[in-house]
């Protein structure tokens, strides 16, 4: 059975998308925490933009103030031990500071029996396991991933549909890439194949051990990045180009299927697949049927094949290639590559690999 994913993340004509020039000064956001029953502020809150490592805890008086944020549309979260968390959108200008106020819901705890991931039933342990294998992933990143507090995750089972729920936010150490993630889970659900996951992370980031440590991080943070459907759409952001894309190794043709077959895929206009959005700092993502794109920027196949070549000597075409669907017309995304709508495209193939073990911030930059 295959394993598609939903996620929150298309050659004639290559003229790039005409793009006005945007401001990109850093903004200022500031505000409080406080409790939405009394109205008391609530100190050593974590307020921060979501799916990234920019952050800041509240005063005594519950105030905060959050600087050099990219300008554009962003989701801010708060959270705080004992209280759900809360996000809300908020489109960030450059210029005077913007302010929101967060007015935090105790949570209500249930009292009973506390169980520690050792104790529980072997049925909720087999479930556990399912669970961090379709979370966490099965690549070389998940191995190095560990889930901190599983005791927080209940599961359910209704004739094989699995859902997931947490009363706590996750806690993963990924010593892959040195993040520490902070995970408040929305949605988690298994059905026919098809993950659903849901969520806010917020990202931490580890101290090495020693430089060479440091250094592998970066390695393996940009390896994760590169061919990423986050690295592609940020470039189609950045450029508007197919050509420019192709440039940086991303092959793109849309194909009524999931095929490989050049003379079963077909040409996209630069114009029709990135268009402008309503927000200045995001752009849409539109096209029809599967959109397939093929990462190889090493290798170089004749040109004959009408999709990016491989020679006998390199690995399947399958190793390299990811298709994505639009849920319901189009996807918009911000120039981090990061899509506003977590369920506005399908991935299938490379891109279906990706889990929590291959995320990374939003605000992730490689160095050039």
């Amino acid at each position: 059975m295959r394993l598609f994913i939903t996620l929150a993340l298309v050659l004639l004509t290559t003229a790039p998308l005409r793009l006005e020039a945007q401001d990109t000064t850093p903004g200022t956001l500031q505000g409080r925490v406080v409790d939405a029953k009394t109205g008391d502020p609530l100190a050593s809150a974590h307020v921060f933009l979501a799916g990234s490592t920019l952050g800041t805890t509240t005063d005594q008086y519950g105030r905060y103030r959050l600087a050099h944020l990219p300008p554009g549309l962003h989701e801010i979260a708060a959270s705080m031990l004992g209280y759900e968390h809360q996000s809300q959108r908020l489109l960030l200008s450059a210029t005077d500071a913007d302010s929101l106020v967060f007015r935090l819901k105790p949570t209500v705890t249930a009292l009973g029996e506390v169980f520690v991931a050792a104790t529980r039933p072997e049925q909720w342990r087999r479930r556990l396991e399912t669970f961090e294998q379709l979370f966490l992933g099965t690549t070389d990143n998940a191995e190095r991933c560990t889930l901190l507090n599983p005791e927080v995750l209940d599961f359910t089972d209704d004739h094989g549909r699995l859902r997931a729920e947490a009363s706590a936010p996750l806690l993963i150490e990924n010593r892959a890439l040195g993040y520490r993630v902070h995970y408040y889970l929305k949605e988690f659900e298994v059905v026919q194949g098809v993950l659903r996951y849901l969520g806010i992370p917020r990202f931490d980031e580890l101290e090495p051990r020693n430089t060479r440590e440091r250094r592998r991080w970066e390695r393996r943070r940009r390896k994760t990045y590169e061919g990423s459907l986050q690295h592609f759409l940020a470039t189609l952001f950045a450029t508007g180009s197919i050509k420019d894309a192709k440039k940086a190794g991303f092959a793109v043709r849309v194909t009524p299927e999931f095929e490989l077959d050049p003379f079963s895929t077909f040409a996209v206009r630069s114009a029709s697949l990135v268009r402008p959005a309503a927000e200045p700092h995001s752009r849409l993502l539109a096209f029809e049927d599967h959109l397939q794109v093929v990462y190889t920027p090493d290798v170089r196949l004749p040109s004959s094949s009408g999709v990016p070549g491989l020679s006998s000597a390199s690995p399947p075409l399958d190793d390299y290639a990811s298709w994505i669907t639009l849920t319901d017309g189009p996807a918009e995304f911000d120039r981090f590559g990061h899509l506003f709508d977590p369920y506005a495209v399908t991935t299938y193939g490379r891109w279906s690999q990706d889990r929590i073990a291959e995320i990374l911030p939003r605000d992730y930059q490689p160095s050039r």
